[in-house]
């Protein structure tokens, strides 16, 4: 990933990414892996208050846990009156949203004006300039279908409501978890723990 997608899945812009990096001590990957922990580690931090040093604490320690697991319940006091909570499984939801659009919005561009050859609509070697047409939506549309884009689903996405949406990428995220259990299930011969529906 570029530092530009890096930070966008995160969801901080790059300068809190380099700084947060720096304080922590720690070397920056830019992987998905390193995507998922600095993120959490922003929101215990910005979001909670908690301090870096802690929240990054505290991200290692959640994101430990089994990818089946629901919620996690984080640096509790000795009576169990007080703790954080968190929904592990609506985190890495908004997660994979992030990371999707950071990778599909955000590629990496390529530096300086586009060559003669690559411009479309003009022939190779030719001197006069050929003012870019704007496409119509229409025709955007059109090679977005030709590409394989499911327009009808991404129609019947638009109509549902804000709630409707977190309710489908909760349960994307139940079969997500699922998924991973069963794997790791497999590949340790145990018998399946099915995740707790709410």
């Amino acid at each position: 990933m570029t530092r530009h997608q890096f930070s966008l899945a995160v969801n901080a812009d790059e300068k809190w990414v380099e700084n947060t990096g720096r304080l922590l001590g720690r070397r920056l990957s830019h992987t998905q892996r390193e995507a998922q922990w600095l993120g959490l580690v922003r929101v215990l931090n910005h979001e909670l208050g908690l301090t870096l040093a802690r929240s990054a604490q505290l991200a290692t320690e959640t994101l430990r846990s089994p990818p089946w697991t629901r919620e996690v319940r984080l640096g509790g006091d000795a009576s169990g009156s007080a703790s954080i909570a968190v929904d592990l499984a609506r985190y890495h939801s908004t997660h994979i949203a992030a990371m999707s659009a950071a990778l599909t919005l955000a590629g990496p561009r390529k530096r300086g004006r586009p060559s003669a050859a690559s411009t479309p609509g003009r022939p190779a070697g030719s001197g006069v300039r050929k003012r870019a047409t704007r496409e119509t939506t229409r025709g955007v549309l059109a090679r977005a279908k030709e590409y394989g884009v499911d327009l009808d689903a991404l129609r019947d996405g638009l109509r549902d409501s804000p709630a409707e949406r977190l309710q489908r990428l909760e349960e994307n995220a139940r079969f997500v978890g699922a998924v991973r259990n069963a794997t790791v299930v497999k590949a340790q011969g145990r018998k399946p723990v099915r995740p707790r529906d709410r």
